[in-house]
């Protein structure tokens, strides 16, 4: 059976330990992605970088997840999130590229990043609410 190509990213929008207004920022996909981005970096600086390594729509399917109230320090014990971990550490072998930001400064807008991926990808939105 073939898996479909896929690309997540998982945004944080809360406060981090180190940092006042920081979030994490994980990226994870199927395909061959060279972002590479600094621990600490702006929210302007990880928008741009992703839609730009998005733009020739290497994957068949994009999943944006927003958490807001997450912050670097949840994903630090192995049993929190671990599914999400687990593609993060690329210990998924369908995993091939794996982009994360510790300290994301400011507040990355998911609906921009969907909006880029839907113009340039022609991606259908599902969203769903997990409140």
């Amino acid at each position: 059976m073939l898996l479909p190509r896929y690309a997540a990213l998982a945004l944080g929008a809360s406060l981090a330990n180190a940092f006042i207004d920081t979030s994490p920022f994980f990226l994870f996909s199927t395909s061959e992605l060279l972002t590479s981005l600094p621990q600490i970096t702006s929210s302007e600086t990880v928008t741009k970088s992703v839609i730009s390594q998005l733009s020739n729509c290497p994957s068949d399917t994009y999943v944006v997840v927003s958490q807001p109230g997450v912050h670097a320090e949840d994903y630090s014990d192995r049993y929190a999130a671990s599914h999400l971990r687990k593609k993060i550490q690329a210990e998924d072998k369908r995993i091939r590229s794996v982009a994360t930001v510790t300290d994301v400064l400011g507040d990355i807008n998911a609906d921009t990043l969907v909006r880029a991926i839907e113009e340039k990808c022609g991606a259908a939105l599902l969203r769903v609410d997990a409140s």
